[in-house]
């Protein structure tokens, strides 16, 4: 398992079924090859998740489980492409 120093990144939000940022870089380091930066950014992913009624770890062992890993990767890394978009910015085409 990787080891990371994220000092930097600390949550503002805490995801549910997770005692912390750490006990989440375990689980998603057990599922997935990513980044620290990626780790940091899809913990953020999450917690939007979590305000919409998703269970961030059910989803992430879904995600795995139903697509693949090398699937879920690209999903996961085009849901954080879409949370570091500055979405205000986007014009909307009538």
């Amino acid at each position: 398992m990787k080891e990371f120093d994220i000092p930097e990144f600390i949550p503002e939000q805490m995801l549910d079924n997770f005692d912390g940022f750490e006990d989440f870089l375990i689980f998603s380091q057990a599922l997935f090859d990513l980044t620290a930066d990626e780790y940091a950014a899809l913990y953020n992913v999450m917690i939007k998740l979590q305000s919409v009624g998703e269970d961030a770890k059910t989803t992430l062992q879904d995600c795995k489980l139903d697509m693949g890993e090398n699937g879920c990767l690209e999903m996961i890394k085009i849901l954080i492409k879409i949370e570091e978009m500055d979405l205000s910015e986007l014009k909307v085409v009538a």
